[in-house]
């Protein structure tokens, strides 16, 4: 019953929260009252309350990312950097958000490379492999937000359609290796 009251209020609260802004400070006010290092099924309520919201808020603009994807990205790296849900759980989510973004894009991104990553990391792997086909044909540097992301999203590709390049690689003397874990935790979500 408790949870219920506060799902009520905070649906509530959305509801008459008209500025963007301000919906979203209260729900990172809530959102900071998560415990992720004692994580419970109280706080696992608010999360799934906080991935509701921010949906709801996607939808007032199918095609801005900062219009609820990102936030609900933000929510599930977390659960799953704190080892709240597992690899499979982690992708699956990523999947269903990259999903509802990417039908209302009119060209690639590096969120369209998330995507396909996603997908390839959960066994979907000739659906990534049309993604990462689609990005080397279609993309150039000025669908992302700068020349690093663009190499960066470029070498990902190729590694992941089979093409012989360095794993190892470099960004204004910053080092990636370019292995399963480092891929998932640069693009999923992200």
């Amino acid at each position: 019953m408790k949870y219920y009251r506060i799902f009520i209020l905070l649906s509530i609260l959305f509801v008459s929260c008209t500025n963007q802004k301000i919906r979203f400070e209260k729900l990172w006010d809530i959102e900071k009252t998560v415990n992720y290092q004692n994580f419970t099924r109280e706080d696992e309520e608010k999360i799934e309350m906080l991935l509701n919201n921010f949906c709801l808020v996607e939808k007032k603009d199918v095609s801005n990312w900062d219009s609820g994807y990102s936030q609900q990205f933000y929510l599930i790296r977390t659960l799953y950097f704190y080892g709240i849900i597992d690899k499979k759980n982690f992708l699956d989510k990523c999947i269903e958000v990259y999903k509802r973004y990417e039908k209302n894009q009119q060209s690639v991104s590096f969120h369209t490379v998330g995507y396909g990553v996603c997908l390839y990391y959960r066994g979907f792997e000739q659906e990534a492999k049309n993604i990462f086909l689609r990005i080397l044909e279609e993309s150039s540097e000025n669908n992302f937000l700068d020349e690093n992301e663009y190499n960066l999203s470029i070498a990902v590709c190729n590694i992941l359609i089979g093409n012989k390049i360095d794993r190892n690689f470099e960004i204004e003397n910053k080092q990636y290796n370019l292995y399963d874990d480092e891929i998932i935790s640069i693009f999923c979500g992200n």
